[in-house]
């Protein structure tokens, strides 16, 4: 994914992780990621990571309220 950057360059992007998870470890797959785009000074780029699990568990009320935030552009 990190060799695409440049085809991300002009689209929104919103990236979430859970700390806990432990089938895609943040720090394996979201963290470079973020990094990566951050670097590349990512015009639009939201992310953020929540205290919760791979299921997102005890977010997904929140989220279902976040997502549409975002993609309605009042969450960023």
């Amino acid at each position: 994914l990190l060799t695409r950057l440049p085809k991300l360059a002009d689209r929104r992007l919103l990236l979430l992780a859970g700390s806990g998870d432990a089938v895609t470890p943040p720090e394996l797959h979201h963290d470079p990621l973020v990094e990566a785009l951050i670097a590349q000074n990512h015009p639009a780029l939201t992310h953020h990571t929540f205290v919760t699990d791979h299921a997102f568990s005890n977010y997904r009320n929140a989220l279902c309220q976040l997502i549409p935030q975002w993609l309605n552009g009042s969450w960023a």
